[in-house]
């Protein structure tokens, strides 16, 4: 398991989904969605897994609305971080990956690292 593989694979789940997700050099934002369009964009040098998988669970819970994007009291925003750590997770065992190398996760994917401690246990 590595980072592109990952984000191939998390790009792939959000195309099923009907979004045109598409790469770009440059997004001031790193990735998002627009769920009423069906359209995404992600920036191909800054992305991780964690930020696509974020996205991605913005259309899972078809986050229309969000009143504050970056906003840690937004419950869209929560409630798609702690979705995408718990995916990212399950990815990560399931290719043979285990808890005593959770830095290793960390870095492949890009999860906070709070997430993960709260997650984990």
């Amino acid at each position: 398991m590595n980072q592109q593989n990952l984000i191939n694979e998390l790009v792939d789940l959000i195309r099923i989904k009907g979004f045109a997700f598409m790469p770009v050099d440059h997004l001031d934002a790193v990735a998002v969605i627009n769920i009423n369009k069906a359209v995404g964009m992600y920036d191909v040098n800054a992305a991780t897994p964690f930020d696509i998988a974020h996205e991605y669970f913005h259309i899972i819970h078809n986050d229309t609305y969000r009143k504050n994007d970056y906003d840690i009291r937004n419950p869209q925003e929560k409630d798609a971080n702690e979705s995408a750590v718990e995916l990212l997770l399950n990815m990560y065992k399931n290719a043979g990956g285990t808890m005593e190398h959770i830095q290793n996760f960390i870095d492949i994917t890009g999860a906070p690292d709070y997430w993960v401690v709260r997650l984990a246990n």
